[in-house]
């Protein structure tokens, strides 16, 4: 019972880190990043303030995950993503309701949409390459 209660906790917390590391991104580093590359607001630059928002901690975390992790690395970092996503989704919308934004409600369900793609995806081929480099040294020896 313990076992259970305690992976359970390690799942909330790795889920927790990895909203609070997509909410620093977004205030530090998302916005100075598009509006260097994009000056003037337009549609396309919300388009990828919320794919760039997603993708940063999406691609280093998911890396440093697919390596430290043991297998099944894409369901065990797909459902770390999702429960990141839906805390992200829930405190914004205790925060203010993001749905009854009329023109941009579907900024945040996209950066989730990139987070829950990007980061297995990272995790998977961080686990992929550690395996291979594993098997090449062996070979070697």
């Amino acid at each position: 019972m313990w076992i259970g209660l305690r992976r359970a906790l390690i799942y909330v917390v790795l889920a927790l880190s990895l909203y609070a590391c997509m909410y620093a991104s977004r205030v530090f580093l998302t916005a100075p990043i598009v509006e260097w590359l994009m000056p003037d607001p337009s549609l396309r630059r919300i388009v990828v303030v919320a794919i760039v928002d997603g993708l940063l901690p999406a691609l280093p975390l998911g890396i440093a995950y697919g390596l430290l992790a043991s297998s099944p690395i894409a369901w065990k970092a797909f459902g770390l993503a999702l429960g990141a996503s839906v805390i992200e989704l829930s405190l914004a919308g205790w925060q203010l309701p993001w749905w009854l934004l009329s023109r941009t409600w579907w900024v945040l369900p996209l950066e989730c949409l990139t987070l829950v793609i990007c980061f297995p995806t990272a995790a998977w081929a961080a686990a992929r390459l550690r395996r291979t480099g594993v098997a090449s040294t062996e070979v070697g020896q």
